[in-house]
């Protein structure tokens, strides 16, 4: 064979061989690619859990607590409103939902900007009748014959809402059980939560 030919035969086989390598790296270079996305969404996943079970460490589980002490035959129903925050972390920014009552009477629940963990507070309210505030919104007795009387019945919803020390916030939905006269308490039912 000439060397022209020897040379063209050699072209062509370094031609073959630069297009296999080619192809070659051209695979290798999607399966790469497909390795990096895999690893990607595992280590994604992987930091979520890890960002869950921390949130589980630090956060705040408050409730807005409606409570009556045991009934006594001619004593007057006595309610005490407080806050507890029974989780591992701090809760800022507590507001609760408007409570609203029969007969036009709504409650309104003060914030709280900080709580502590594991503390409770007694909470500050206004009761609110047509709209008015009287000069007796924030008497004890007042509440207390409203949630006699039923004006806040059993089931009546009570939304407490708090952001977390990560910045997630939280919504604890409970409702009010009642047995007029008698007895009064909270119920937890969910809560939610949910990123900023």
């Amino acid at each position: 064979m000439c060397h022209y030919c020897q040379t063209l035969a050699d072209s062509l086989s370094i031609q073959r061989l630069n297009a296999s390598a080619a192809a070659c790296a051209a695979i290798a270079g999607i399966l790469a690619f497909v390795a990096l996305v895999a690893y990607t969404n595992e280590a994604s996943r992987s930091r979520k859990v890890a960002e869950d079970q921390l949130e589980a460490t630090i956060m705040p589980v408050v409730s807005l607590e409606v409570a009556s002490g045991d009934f006594v035959v001619h004593e007057r129903l006595k309610v005490d409103l407080q806050f507890r925050n029974v989780g591992a972390g701090p809760a800022f920014n507590v507001v609760v939902d408007t409570v609203v009552g029969r007969n036009g009477v709504t409650l309104h629940i003060e914030g709280v900007a900080l709580m502590e963990s594991r503390v409770s507070l007694p909470a500050k309210f206004d009761l609110i009748d047509q709209g008015q505030k009287s000069g007796l919104a924030r008497e004890p007795s007042l509440l207390d014959y409203h949630f006699a009387n039923n004006i806040f019945p059993d089931g009546t919803p009570l939304v407490v809402r708090c952001k977390g020390l990560s910045g997630r916030l939280y919504c604890f939905h409970h409702v009010v059980r009642c047995i007029p006269n008698v007895k009064i308490w909270t119920e937890f039912v969910r809560f939610e939560s949910g990123e900023i």
